[in-house]
């Protein structure tokens, strides 16, 4: 039996922490297909089926996201400090969140009648992917580095670069926690 210093015995404890925390946010992120996963918080929305016919809206008339989605792609949003205030208040998001949120949707060919449930989806997206860089609190600095990198992306509207640092964060994670593991195997350290 090989006896392990304090600061390896640290390591392969929050190794095992980040195991643990790892298997929650794969667990969480995935509902399962037979069980979907319906819930809504800070101003979402949740459907358990299909919606038809019928608008989304959180207090503002869609002409109204029009202009403000047409206004945050131009960079012009200061006219409308007011109702990005109100309206990143009905989101959950900060201001310059929402800023971003709008600007994203100002970017895309969205149909008017759809402008409200596309600004709702990308905010979910957004506070989704914050959620999971917030739960991935990595002591490996590779996998600390990818997660900081995400937080940039997600800041700037990046979504899929985000994803993908969030997956290789995991993967690295996992795979720390896989060598700790077998580590822990060769040489039998108590729990």
């Amino acid at each position: 039996m090989i006896a392990l210093g304090w600061q390896a015995w640290r390591r392969l404890r929050s190794l095992r922490a980040a195991t643990v925390g790892v298997a929650a946010i794969l667990t969480l992120a995935e509902p399962c297909p037979a069980q979907p996963n319906v819930e809504a918080r800070g101003g979402g929305v949740a459907v358990g089926g299909n919606v038809v016919n019928s608008s989304i809206t959180f207090g503002l008339k869609p002409e109204e996201v029009q202009k403000l989605t047409e206004a945050a792609a131009r960079g012009a949003t200061a006219p409308l400090t007011s109702t990005i205030v109100d309206l990143s208040k009905r989101l959950g998001v900060t201001e310059d969140a929402t800023k971003t949120l709008l600007r994203i949707v100002g970017e895309q060919d969205v149909p008017l009648e759809r402008l409200s449930e596309t600004l709702l989806r990308v905010a979910n997206d957004y506070k989704g992917l914050q959620a999971q860089a917030a739960a991935l609190n990595p002591d490996n600095p590779i996998a600390r580095d990818l997660v900081t990198q995400a937080k940039a992306a997600i800041g700037i509207g990046q979504f899929e670069q985000a994803h993908q640092l969030l997956r290789q964060a995991t993967q690295v994670q996992l795979a720390a926690a896989q060598t700790a593991r077998q580590f822990r195997s060769r040489n039998f350290v108590p729990p």
